[in-house]
């Protein structure tokens, strides 16, 4: 997955690093089981590989996980992911 993921409205995301570039469209959209102030957002490109991004708006945070594949598994387990500050999903 490149870096300098670029997010230009919670429907389209947009990858661009090293000439390379992915883009995601929005799949699918969901509050936490419970929890209104929790919300999960699934993108994914057209070669499989995913983005999941948790918004906390109680707390005003964003945080991610990506893949390169199998996202219905992990949309279907997103509550249960560990989710990680942007700059370290490329670490």
């Amino acid at each position: 997955m490149p870096i300098g993921m670029q997010i230009t409205d919670r429907h389209f995301v947009y990858h661009n690093a090293g000439g390379d570039s992915i883009h995601f469209e929005i799949s699918d959209e969901k509050a936490k089981a419970g929890d209104a102030t929790i919300y999960y957002y699934g993108y994914i490109s057209g070669s499989g590989s995913w983005i999941i991004m948790e918004n906390d708006t109680d707390e005003g945070t964003y945080r991610y996980i990506i893949g390169d594949s199998l996202y219905a598994a992990n949309w279907a387990a997103r509550e249960s992911l560990t989710y990680v500050f942007y700059n370290a999903i490329n670490a």
